[in-house]
């Protein structure tokens, strides 16, 4: 069950981030961007006093306006990206230069310079089509993925898809075709490392459970941008995997909208089974039986440059072949024989998206966001050992929330504050009709199958919570920011009831009775991480070099409450009092540096080096589940037969496979157990 205090605490931290400062300027998302440059007069002077005005259908007001310095710079910061934009530069005595056209990129910093030429204000020089020079003051490794690239890529439609179109990111295992891999999670492979990637979708870090996977899954049909850095991420990120931004569609002042579907069916997958394992009789590999997927979404305006909305919904589901895994035995009794009846592996995923931004005034934006999917997968372990009468069904809803504060202090200062949750409850139930008094979980040590109902059901919480704040501040030739993430994280493993078929787990050696393995069922343990971070960027630029500079200090705590587990057959009640596994923390420092190789001015070639100190997360266990929760109690039963059952088991019974002789009953060895503690 998820608690309310941390939920409101986000809250709470977010609001009053933003609720008494005063009120200029503009507004900003996750994935912003930046516009600066220079204006200089036809003899290379600077151009003080230029009003550098911007307007964008991405902004919720009408323009955005700043002036340059005394040296003729500007900086226009926290843009909403993508969008396209129109920049005009004006002074009296000068002509109106105007730049149409201007397509920015999440979380990229555009230059735009220009030479103002002598003559009347109502005169206006316009360029069109204009090909945007990214400025060099970032030194991470970025690839900017817009929605129409996203869409056209041929990969499938989950979001950890996306990852591999950027420069120095891979997956473990199987590629993806035809979405083969819906709903499914792959290790994340940074620059040939396994590294736990940062996947922050609207501002929340989704990755849960601290794995080096690609956290929840959702979808791409919703998403406007997604940016991927490989290395060189400043003391913002805290980890050294990829660091990923995915930002949702948003409303507009125009309403717009679009549909989207595809079907495929078994005519559309090519056979490869060789002809030396058809001649033994294999006619099937990993068959696809049906896939589908259907997407819609629309955005537009409920008040016009106040109040935008953006909404979507998507469903996909695959139904496929698994080789070696099969609905039931043949005719003669075996599992695992060619001519046993295939089953289905069924698999599907639905999201809906809501998304709101709200302007009350010039200075000041609320976002709210939320994403919630489910997953279904009908087994779960599906293979060749674990046949789908034996396997799990498996239901996961996923939340994916935020609340965001972003206002303007000073036209060189901006603050943002986000609060929400990002997790998931994925939720395991035996398949209709196994879970059946007589009917025990039963596992043939020497092949590995295993027959009878899955013996771990249950459910698998995992909830992050997390506000974060960050104040950015322009100033001359730097360009600092002032932030800090804290998160309350909570994981669970709970199998909160006896099962019917018997909390045991039967062992055969070649069909003779082996050993039982007895679960202390039901448990409930919980394990729980608290962190705080604070960080501290400056990016100063010195002509044609930029130093990234930062540093980060952080604290982790792992530690688990005061529990309770509740007595079953096989074990009485206990209370176990919480106790703090580790509590640490540390600073860390960043430094990176870019070197502009433009000779022209069109130009945009650079050199960048870094250097960046991360450390691991710390994840602790709850000693319920090593002490009480999953402790097993393994026995030889067949020693002492029927009369072993009645000593252990009282009214419960132990069956022997079907077909499977049993030892003579003998006690001339007695009764040898011995524990195990599932780690």
């Amino acid at each position: 069950m998820r608690r309310a205090c941390p939920r409101i605490v986000v809250l709470a931290v977010a609001l009053l981030a933003a609720a008494f400062t005063p009120a200029r300027g503009h507004s900003q998302v996750s994935a912003a961007a930046a516009i600066v440059g220079r204006a200089s007069d036809s003899s290379g002077a600077a151009a003080a006093g230029i009003v550098v005005r911007l307007s964008s259908p991405a902004l919720q007001v009408e323009t955005l306006h700043t002036t340059t310095d005394e040296h003729g710079d500007y900086r226009l910061l926290h843009l909403p990206a993508p969008g396209a934009y129109t920049v005009t530069f004006a002074r009296k005595g000068y002509l109106t230069e105007q730049r149409d056209g201007l397509h920015l990129q999440g979380g990229l910093v555009t230059r735009v310079d220009v030479i103002m030429l002598r003559g009347s204000l109502s005169d206006t020089v316009r360029v069109s089509g204009l090909i945007p020079v990214i400025d060099p003051v970032d030194t991470s490794a970025n690839t900017v993925l817009q929605s129409q690239e996203i869409e056209d890529a041929p990969t499938g439609a989950g979001l950890q898809e996306v990852l591999p179109m950027a420069a120095g990111i891979s997956l473990a295992g199987n590629p993806d075709v035809g979405d083969s891999n819906l709903a499914s999670r792959a290790a994340t492979i940074t620059d040939g490392a396994l590294l736990e990637p940062t996947i922050d979708v609207e501002g929340i870090d989704v990755t849960t459970n601290h794995d080096l996977d690609t956290a929840v899954y959702l979808d791409t049909y919703g998403l406007d941008e997604v940016q991927v850095s490989a290395s060189g991420n400043n003391a913002d990120v805290g980890f050294p995997g990829a660091s990923v931004v995915a930002e949702l569609k948003s409303g507009s002042n125009q309403f717009h909208g679009s549909l989207t579907g595809d079907y495929e069916n078994p005519h559309f997958q090519s056979g490869n089974v060789a002809p030396s394992l058809a001649a033994q009789g294999v006619t099937v590999s990993n068959p696809l039986r049906s896939y589908y997927d259907a997407a819609g979404d629309l955005g537009g305006r409920i008040v016009r440059n106040k109040l935008w909305f953006y909404t979507g919904g998507s469903r996909q589901a695959i139904r496929q072949g698994l080789f070696g895994f099969v609905s039931g035995p043949d005719a003669a009794g075996c599992w695992t024989c060619l001519d046993a009846p295939q089953a289905n592996l069924d698999t599907s995923l639905w999201e809906y998206n809501l998304k709101l931004s709200w302007q009350p005034d010039s200075a000041t934006r609320l976002i709210g966001a939320w994403i919630h999917s489910e997953k279904f997968l009908n087994a779960f372990p599906a293979s060749s050992t674990v046949p789908l009468p034996s396997a799990l069904i498996e239901h996961q809803p996923i939340d994916v929330w935020k609340l965001e504060i972003d206002r303007t202090l000073t036209p060189h200062t901006f603050l943002e504050a986000v609060g929400g949750f990002g997790g998931y409850d994925a939720r395991y139930a035996a398949q209709p009709g196994s879970n059946q008094p007589g009917h025990p979980s039963s596992e043939e040590l020497t092949t590995g199958l295993l027959t009878g109902p899955y013996p771990a059901p249950g459910s698998r919480p995992q909830d992050r919570y997390q506000t974060r704040a960050d104040l950015s501040e322009a100033h001359g030739s730097h360009l600092f920011r002032l932030g800090g993430d804290f998160t309350w994280e909570e994981a669970a493993s709970r199998i909160s009831r006896n099962e019917a078929s018997g909390d045991y787990l039967l062992l055969f050696d070649q069909g003779q009775p082996a050993e039982i393995q007895l679960f202390n069922y039901p448990v409930t343990p919980v394990n729980r991480l608290r962190s705080q971070a604070l960080f501290a960027t400056d990016s100063w630029k010195l002509r044609r070099v930029v130093l990234n500079l930062g540093v980060r200090w952080e604290r982790y705590h792992s530690f688990y409450p005061a529990e309770n587990k509740p007595g079953g057959p096989f074990s009485s009640a206990a209370s176990f009092p919480g106790r703090s596994l580790l509590a640490w923390k540390d600073v860390v420092p960043r430094v990176g540096a870019a070197w502009d190789l433009r000779q022209r001015r069109n130009a945009a070639e650079g050199l960048r080096r870094h250097f960046r100190r991360y450390h691991g997360r710390p994840v602790g266990k709850s000693l319920q589940s090593r002490r009480a929760g999953d402790h097993e109690l393994h026995m030889e039963w067949a020693v002492c037969g029927d009369r072993l059952r009645q000593r252990l088991l009282g009214q419960h019974q132990l069956h022997r496979q079907p077909g499977h002789a049993g030892r003579a009953e003998s006690c001339q060895s007695g009764v040898h157990q011995r524990h195990r503690r599932a780690e």
